[in-house]
């Protein structure tokens, strides 16, 4: 295997743009399940011997969405539907979903009821992560989904081998979290590349190439006199913005997305049972604007993060109609506006706007050119 950093990064870009109708012929040897969400346990389905795989938007072809969801549903689901209805997911061994929004939850309920035959199965997330019997309902919600997977594969899916997988995502997450303090040597593009990858592509084949991309990143000089932005929002589907703001010469040095920061946020204890340990952990993470914590406001995580980061800037990249981060939107927005820090909105539906994308975000870098954090 050539780790050579351009060979490595080159992998992860494959594997980022890589769509569900290649995967099985790409990694030949592991059996994906597919997930939609970050709150989707992904160690249960490694110990039950699947490769999770997240599923992301693509750009629409059949419009086969169309016979059960109206033209305003999310983008992401109306692709996620449309995907399976093309047999884009076809050796997968079925698809997990989070409760989180109530569009996904429908979906859930559209997707069991036209792919009967196949295995779907949602995790019931609470809403409120810190309400007095959430930990109880989570370890529950862990405890079927477990039942599930074991009726599934027609064997018992044992506490250790809970704990093997829980010690992958700890690595993935733990390299993640490493390249994350290296942003400043990267490209955005480079970067994100990395963070899809770890989502996409078999665990033990990222963690290697990873293992061997950080020291020869260690070993880059650091990009300097580029204005600072963060990256917020649902999901990142594509290289577009964070290639975009390359070419604009915009650094992304931090993000709240569902496909970087939240999915690698936070290493699940080893020291308690692994069910209980793993429901900590996904209760613990910060919340997406699906979930709720007591005396905690996205727009005040937001610039506390953006003053970390040091971060002149954010950008909003949100999905058209995505009403909780819509809802969300609207309130961070003043805290920042409050705080001083200016953001723009990039609105995504069926796929990349990118000539006026690039305009917004030129127009924004020369906003930024000059100011402090």
């Amino acid at each position: 295997m050539n780790t050579d950093k351009d060979a490595v990064l080159a992998r992860f870009k494959t594997a980022a743009a890589l769509p569900p109708n290649r995967w099985i012929a790409e990694y030949p040897r592991a059996r994906p399940m597919a997930v939609f969400c970050s709150y989707a346990p992904e160690e249960i389905i490694l110990a039950a011997g699947f490769a999770p795989v997240r599923v992301r938007k693509q750009p629409s072809q059949s419009g086969a969405w169309g016979e059960h969801l109206q033209s305003y549903a999310c983008p992401l689901a109306r692709s996620l539907l449309e995907q399976a209805a093309d047999d884009e997911l076809a050796g997968f061994a079925g698809a997990v979903f989070a409760h989180s929004c109530d569009t996904m939850q429908a979906l859930a309920d559209i997707w069991r009821m036209r792919f009967a035959d196949g295995f779907a199965w949602v995790v019931n997330v609470p809403t409120r992560l810190d309400g007095p019997h959430a930990a109880e309902y989570m370890l529950r919600e862990l405890i079927e989904f477990r039942a599930a997977l074991q009726r599934l594969m027609g064997k018992p899916i044992g506490d250790d081998d809970i704990r093997a997988a829980i010690a992958l995502c700890n690595r993935v997450r733990a390299l993640l979290g490493r390249l994350d303090t290296l942003r400043d040597r990267m490209t955005n593009a480079e970067f994100y590349a990395a963070t899809l990858a770890a989502q996409t592509m078999p665990r033990e084949e990222f963690i290697p190439l990873a293992e061997s991309l950080i020291p020869q990143v260690e070993a880059a000089s650091p990009i300097t006199s580029r204005p600072r932005a963060m990256l917020v929002g649902a999901i990142l589907d594509d290289l577009t913005v964070p290639t975009l703001a390359d070419e604009v010469g915009l650094h992304l040095a931090g993000d709240d997305l569902c496909t970087s920061a939240r999915y690698m946020e936070g290493q699940v204890s080893a020291d308690a049972p692994p069910l209980e340990a793993l429901a900590t952990r996904y209760l613990g993470r910060t919340p997406c604007p699906a979930k709720h914590r007591e005396g905690w406001r996205r727009g005040a995580a937001l610039v506390a993060l953006a003053r970390q980061r040091q971060a002149h800037g954010v950008i909003f990249y949100l999905q058209k109609f995505c009403d909780p981060h819509a809802f969300d939107y609207a309130d961070a927005r003043r805290d920042l506006d409050v705080a001083g820090i200016p953001h723009i909105t990039l609105e995504d539906d069926a796929g990349p706007a990118t000539a006026q994308w690039r305009t917004r975000l030129q127009a924004f870098a020369e906003m930024l050119g000059g100011r402090t954090p």
